[in-house]
């Protein structure tokens, strides 16, 4: 089979309709407000699971290396759906939300962060710093304002999804591109699902630890593999952007001129970062 429809069925097509498949059956058969929280995070977990454990070298479902806990990771993050809105009718508060994302960021530090002796930097700062930078991707995107994160937010983390995935195949190897491909095309599944059936709405809210655990995760992964690339870091973070429409002269913006102007900034920026690798990749390799 050619390396490229490998790549279409097993890292894109398989990941994106198990998502797909998940969260729609969640919004069918549990009730609304259990399907609001949870589908979008349990579709996005379980599509990687598929695509992680159909990779064409059989990555390893018990740990072996550190980028093999990323599906772990990513079934820990469907917690953080909790944190929203909890089990029960009261709400978590503020502090009790941001301790399940410092929880859920540094579990995913303490594991994704190898134990290479000569790490840079040490393991010792690494993982304070990876916890720090997925723990602000959570709280950085799930306190932004309800109108923010509507459907347009999905494209935005589509985009910046596909992006991280795109910048690890050009920056480190085709083989952890894969990886990222499959956070990205999951991530499709469950944008989708999102923005289909609009009588029983998801909330985008609720993805948003997943999304930053596993596609911040992967975007990590990729940084330190061979030469660190610190720029790989950049495309998960490219959403708080959206902080800039929050308040000030661009909050006040009309929603098609607000919309058109948030698309464009976050686009212009994933697509420089990804000309600058692309063009220090090349002098390099001249």
């Amino acid at each position: 089979m050619s390396p490229w429809i490998e790549f279409a069925l097993y890292s894109v097509a398989a990941p994106a309709a198990t998502a797909l498949g998940v969260a729609c059956l969640l919004r069918l058969v549990a009730p609304a407000g259990l399907s609001k929280r949870f589908a979008l995070p349990l579709g996005l977990a379980a599509g990687f699971l598929v695509g992680y454990l159909i990779l064409p070298d059989r990555a390893a479902i018990v740990p072996v290396r550190h980028w093999h806990w990323l599906p772990w990771v990513g079934a820990a993050a469907v917690l953080g759906a909790i944190s929203r809105e909890g089990v029960t009718p009261s709400r978590f508060g503020a502090i009790e939300r941001w301790l399940v994302f410092a929880a859920l960021a540094l579990f995913a530090a303490w594991n994704l962060v190898p134990l290479w002796p000569h790490l840079t930097p040490p393991r010792l700062y690494s993982v304070p710093l990876v916890a720090a930078y997925l723990f602000l991707l959570m709280v950085g995107l799930s306190h932004l304002p309800d109108r923010l994160l509507g459907r347009l937010s999905l494209v935005i983390l589509l985009a910046s999804a596909a992006a991280s995935a795109l910048l690890i195949t050009i920056a480190v190897s085709m083989r952890m591109g894969n990886v990222g491909a499959i956070a990205a095309a999951a991530t499709v599944g469950c944008v989708t699902a999102a923005l289909v059936g609009e009588h029983a709405p998801l909330s985008t809210r609720s993805m948003i630890p997943a999304f930053a655990l596993l596609v911040g995760g992967t975007a990590y992964v990729g940084a330190i593999e061979a030469t660190p690339r610190p720029l790989v870091l950049l495309p998960p973070v490219v959403p708080l952007v959206l902080w800039l429409f929050a308040t000030g002269p661009l909050g006040r913006l009309s929603p098609r001129w607000s919309a058109a102007m948030q698309l464009t900034l976050v686009l212009m920026i994933l697509v420089g970062v990804i000309a600058w690798v692309a063009i220090s990749e090349r002098g390099d390799s001249n």
